[in-house]
């Protein structure tokens, strides 16, 4: 059985009678520029490893931008109107403009650090809060112990009913 590329009477595809080649656009879509030797040539050096791949098909995709006449020198956040752009996009495939820290706003991270240390020194200061009136009520329990061993014990012996009724 022959492929439909080598027949063209076979071909999906009415009136064509040249191969069907898949590295170059249907014939409707050729633009009238002719074909840059950028993209057609093979690469110089075969690549050794996946880092060489991606590093030829970046200096290959600078070399069509340039080609095309877009500068590639500018930084990755390029800026619009004054505006530095980021590199993440909208839905609609525009640039978002990127965030600068304005003057008066503190980096989050100091933001945060501030908040802990505000926190932190709250804590420290409810935990002296609740020693002092663990200690105070410890005086105070002290204090009560000392008068019922001293002065409760003479009334109880001298004026029994002063502490207990006067039933007893």
């Amino acid at each position: 059985m022959q492929s439909p590329s080598t027949n063209p009477a076979a071909s999906p595809f009415p009136n064509s009678g040249q191969p069907f080649n898949l590295s170059q656009p249907p014939p409707g879509r050729r633009s009238a520029a002719p074909p840059t030797n950028a993209s057609t040539d093979p690469p110089p050096n075969p690549p050794s490893d996946a880092g060489d791949a991606i590093r030829d098909g970046k200096q290959r995709a600078k070399d069509i931008m340039a080609a095309s006449g877009i500068d590639v020198t500018s930084s990755p956040s390029q800026s619009s109107n004054g505006v530095a752009m980021s590199r993440k996009r909208s839905r609609s495939g525009s640039r978002i403009p990127a965030r600068p820290q304005s003057p008066n706003n503190p980096p989050r991270q100091e933001i945060l650090l501030e908040r802990y240390i505000q926190r932190d020194s709250l804590y420290a200061a409810a935990m002296n809060d609740q020693a002092e009136k663990s200690r105070k009520l410890l005086r105070l329990k002290e204090q009560e112990k000392e008068w019922y061993l001293h002065e409760g014990r003479q009334q109880r012996q001298q004026h029994p009913g002063a502490v207990f009724g006067y039933g007893y």
